[in-house]
């Protein structure tokens, strides 16, 4: 009988391609299971660390166990939610929280944990409300929204901090400029503040004036400085005018500073917190 060449081929091809996947699946699905190995966490035992995540436009905050990756539990936290009972009657004290404060909604952008001595103590995870100026506390013995706020005299509430090392202050970021009395008939100079809330009473204490758009927050580990990120030091209103700059600046506020000032009452009170004004405060703000 005549030999096909070409048929032998075929199946010699076939049968080392059937051998390569064999071998190569095998392999893979072994270093896939060491993996796998690596990050399990079996039912009933718990994670080593534990991430919260903002939920954006979901107004939650997501708790993801690391290393397992297992998402443990959505926190509602500015909107309703069936699934857990959460602000749904209209007798809740949440509920009518999140209405008395800016609505049933929410953007959540930048979670921030409570510490002692510097480090995370597990007690409180803050929260900022973007859409609606809007700050809320979890509890984290329960993971439960217990109190949210509503900030004055700021647009925008964006990043957040807490002053190292044992959470003196939470530090909230007025991300949109608007004018600087509150008026709408007055446009100019247009300015933001940085604003200082208690962590227990979670009221506002006092708040700093700073010019262009403020953005993410942190703090030195000893608690003298907040710091800020801050675009449109340009102060445009489109576009265009904003961007001018490849480099804007970043705000250092001296607490002690701030303290100092306020309890000589040099600050201006709008919407019942008192607003310090650099200009009138030598020190008080550093723009690098």
């Amino acid at each position: 009988m005549k030999r096909h060449p070409s048929i032998l081929i075929a199946v010699t091809v076939v049968a080392t391609l059937a051998s390569v996947h064999t071998l190569g699946c095998g392999a893979t699905r072994s270093a896939r299971s060491l993996a796998a190995d690596k990050v399990y966490v079996a039912p009933g035992e718990l994670d080593k660390y534990y991430a919260f995540l903002s939920g954006g436009q979901s107004g939650s905050v997501f708790v993801v166990g690391i290393p397992s990756g297992r998402l443990i539990r959505e926190i509602p936290v500015f909107e309703p939610r069936a699934a857990y009972g959460y602000a749904m009657h209209e007798t809740d004290p949440r509920r009518r929280e999140l209405e008395a404060t800016g609505g049933l909604w929410g953007d959540t952008h930048h979670p921030m944990l409570s510490e002692k001595d510097g480090v995370f103590d597990g007690r409180y995870l803050w929260i900022n409300g973007l859409a609606n100026r809007r700050l809320a506390r979890i509890r984290l013995d329960y993971f439960e929204a217990d109190r949210i706020i509503k900030i004055p005299n700021l647009q925008g509430a964006h990043g957040i901090a807490v002053v190292s090392p044992n959470t003196k202050y939470v530090v909230v970021n007025g991300e949109f400029e608007q004018p600087t009395d509150g008026l709408v008939t007055n446009p100019a100079p247009y300015t933001s503040v940085v604003a200082f809330v208690d962590p227990e009473s979670m009221q506002v204490k006092f708040e700093v004036r700073v010019n262009g758009n403020i953005d993410i927050a942190d703090t030195s580990k000893d608690g003298r400085y907040s710091f800020s990120t801050v675009y449109n030091l340009e102060q445009g209103k489109d576009m265009g005018a904003m961007i001018q700059y490849d480099r804007d600046a970043v705000a250092a506020i001296d607490i002690p500073a701030a303290e100092k000032a306020i309890a000589a009452g040099r600050g201006q009170v709008r919407n019942g917190v008192p607003i310090l004004d650099p200009a009138d405060n030598e020190g008080l703000l550093t723009s690098i």
